[in-house]
């Protein structure tokens, strides 16, 4: 079951799921603007999962765990 970002008017039967969740990005991206409010996810978001894909590789390369917080500022 594919998820649909809530108001959307994509029908998340139709398409490719890997092509089409770029419509419900769109569609985030312009209501937030024509609302006059965020959108999500937003910058910070797109940050913290950097920190934690930093964290991650860090990990792997050093064979320990890494405080996620370090890297996330």
């Amino acid at each position: 079951e594919f998820l649909v970002i809530p108001g959307s008017p994509r029908n998340p039967d139709e398409g490719n799921p890997s092509t089409v969740f770029r419509y419900d990005l769109v569609y985030e991206l312009t209501s937030a603007i024509v609302e006059d409010r965020p959108a999500i996810p937003g910058f910070d978001h797109g940050a913290i999962a950097q920190g934690v894909a930093d964290a991650v590789l860090e990990s792997a390369d050093t064979k320990t765990w890494v405080d996620v917080n370090h890297h996330l500022g």
